[in-house]
């Protein structure tokens, strides 16, 4: 699911950028080459979504279920190799799609995903300084020019999910009189 939504975002980017090829998804990690002269969205962080976390139980009594996982997901866009201008531009390009389309409905989804996805958010994220820098650092790249974004996903329940048993037995003391 998450590879899914990661692919319906550089889709998106693809698409309305006008070329197939600018870009790529790939991985901050040291050991993986980043194409130079493209634009790449890299999948950094995955949390439960904080407004989802203590979300109640759904559904008739006794058989309630779990509401449907909130996850955050966190990227960074950065393109090595580009003269700094050309970065600025294709950063730019990036910003501008991302903040013409902040949510993805069906026909940004696509079939599979729009059936077992209610709605994806993106929102630039504005990251302080030293978070940059740890980001990078952890991965073993010097820090780059680059975009930061966090996609909310809530998910649909699945038809086949079962119904979880909830049971609430009233606990009962019975204090017994010493003599």
């Amino acid at each position: 699911m998450i590879d899914e939504v990661t692919s319906a975002l550089a889709e998106l980017l693809r698409v309305r950028g006008g070329d197939p090829d600018w870009v790529a998804i790939s991985s901050l990690d040291a050991g993986t080459a980043l194409t130079p002269h493209q634009i790449h969205l890299c999948l950094c962080g995955i949390t439960e979504h904080p407004y989802l976390r203590n979300a109640p139980l759904t559904g008739p009594p006794g058989r309630l279920q779990r509401p449907p996982l909130g996850l955050r997901l966190t990227y960074v866009v950065t393109g090595p190799g580009f003269q700094p201008l050309e970065l600025q531009a294709r950063l730019g390009r990036v910003a501008q799609i991302f903040h013409s389309v902040p949510s993805l409905g069906p026909d940004d989804l696509g079939p599979g995903l729009a059936s077992r996805l209610r709605r994806l958010t993106v929102r630039l994220l504005d990251l302080p300084l030293t978070d940059r820098t740890a980001l990078w650092s952890a991965h073993g790249r010097p820090m780059q020019l680059a975009l930061y974004y966090e996609a909310d996903m809530a998910l649909t329940h699945p038809p086949e999910q079962e119904d979880v048993e909830f049971l609430l037995k009233p606990r009962v003391t019975v204090l017994e009189s010493v003599p």
